[in-house]
């Protein structure tokens, strides 16, 4: 609780306590992790830890006091979902993706929309159908179907590389 703080009109001291209860309860209702840390502990002679989540930067490259990751004094890692991350080793994982394409600068979010997991699904669908239209057995109806989802993967994939 707030003792003696500079917030404007703050809430979180012993005279709101209930109403402070309140919102832990409705917080941890959302999301039981509310209150965790983000922050897990390496076992005793190895680094410091690890982000469980990871960090979302997208201008910082990792290295200010608002990175998760970089406040921790930890390095990111590949659960990160941070964009031209410069807070790893030389020898991490997270180089080497760096190093062959830097594909967090067009992260699948981009482009795996909504819209484009429902087209893929409608098409998908279109297949099975069609594959029972023409009686086909269990077999070749699979065939169809992957042979279509092949087709909107490269699709998919063309689309985030391009540019």
């Amino acid at each position: 609780m707030c003792n003696n703080c500079d917030c404007s009109n703050c809430h979180n001291n012993a005279e709101h306590k209930m109403k402070r209860h309140n919102a832990i309860k409705s917080c941890l209702g959302r999301n039981p992790d509310a209150f965790r840390s983000k922050i897990a502990g390496g076992r005793s002679g190895e680094a410091k830890g690890w982000h469980n989540k990871g960090c979302n930067c997208k201008r910082s490259g990792c290295l200010k006091k608002y990175c998760e990751c970089y406040e921790a004094n930890i390095k990111c890692t590949s659960s990160c979902k941070c964009v031209g991350c410069r807070n790893y080793d030389d020898s991490s994982e997270m180089n080497l993706e760096e190093k062959i394409v830097n594909v967090k600068d067009k992260w699948p979010e981009s482009v795996i929309t909504p819209a484009v997991v429902e087209a893929v699904c409608g098409s998908l669908l279109a297949q099975a159908e069609k594959a029972e239209r023409k009686a086909q057995s269990p077999v070749q109806a699979e065939h169809m179907v992957l042979d279509e989802f092949g087709r909107c993967l490269t699709q998919i994939v063309k689309a985030m590389f391009k540019n």
